[in-house]
Formats: structure tokens, sequence, C-alpha cells
């Protein structure tokens, strides 16, 4: 093993204490990314309590790139995908934070190469976590204003609002309002 994986094994434990061997964390990989995968509206709470009894804390890289790869593949399920994430941002925030950065920098980075079918896919994983609330409203206000300053980007926008436009009347009517009423 190299150095880098090293410092990654030593610094990945089971009781905080012992480290993981490799086996045992391309184990919990495929059993993270197994549960992840068959997430559903009618077992979201089975399988989160699954992946919470998995060192996810350690595994939240893992856990987060998953997330996203898979909702990205599957838009359909965007809102599972983000109900389970609010389950493990519940126990664990830290996770959820880190989520939201990837989530973000997915957005952006599809809003700068200009392409609208993964600025649709990452705004509304983005709408969603703003709906079960693993994310503040202010990011939200922030994704719209972005996709506002842009004409090409209005179809976006207006689907994200769709998506999270209800929240976001309820919790900051006036500022919605304020930002509509500029575009």
């Amino acid at each position: 093993m190299d150095s880098d994986s090293d410092s990654m094994h030593s610094a990945v434990t089971r009781d905080d204490t012992t480290p993981l061997t490799e086996s045992e964390w391309l184990s919990m990989q495929k059993r993270i990314a197994r549960l992840v995968g068959k997430a559903s509206a009618s077992n979201v709470a089975l399988v989160a309590d699954q992946i919470l009894a998995e060192n996810i804390v350690a595994a939240r890289g893992f856990f987060c790139q998953t997330l996203i790869k898979l909702q990205s593949e599957s838009p359909d399920s965007t809102d599972v995908h983000a109900a389970l994430a609010a389950i493990i941002n519940s126990r664990f925030p830290q996770v959820g934070h880190l989520l939201v950065k990837r989530a973000v920098l997915q957005f952006k980075a599809a809003h700068g190469r200009r392409d609208r079918d993964r600025m649709q896919t990452a705004s509304a994983f983005l709408a969603q976590l703003v709906n079960q609330r693993v994310v503040y409203e202010h990011l939200a206000l922030n994704v719209l204003m972005l996709l506002l300053s842009s004409d090409d980007d209005v179809e976006v926008a207006a689907s994200f609002c769709a998506q999270c436009g209800a929240l976001l009347l309820d919790v900051v009517r006036d500022k919605l309002k304020e930002i509509l009423a500029e575009s």
C-alpha cells in the first residue's frame, strides 16, 4: 500500500481505535452502495437505519458520492435520495454538510459548462434537499438568483421553483418576491 492509502485506512476505524482493514473497508463500501441503490419511498427509513449501522461518518465521502451518482442516474427518485439524506443528516450533520457541498459543486460545474441536463438534475436534488431541510432556504434563493441571471436558464429556474417554491413562499416569501420581481 502507498502512504496515501495507509493514511486513509488509519483514519477509518471500527470503534475509533481499531483501523479497518482494506477488505473491511471495501465490504462496507459495497454494503452502503447496495443499500443506497435499493432505497425506495416504501423502505427509505429501513434503509437509512441499515446505513446508520455502518460506520457512516468514516464512509461519508463514499456515501455522498454514491448518493449523488445514483440521483443523477435516476432523477425520478430524487425525492427518495433526498429523504435518505435527511434521515442520515438528522443523526450526522457532517454527512449532510458534505453532501450539500458536493451537490452544489456538481450544480456549479454543470452551470459553468452550460450543461442544461446536468444542471436540471443537480438543481432538482438541491431543491429536494431544501424541501427535506438538509440545507437552508438561503441556498435555494442563491440558486434561483443564479438561474434567473441568464435567459438561457429560465426553464431550469421554473422547474426549480416548481420543486421547492412552495417551501420558499412559506419561509422567505418577501425575499422570493423581490428576486422574481428583479428578474
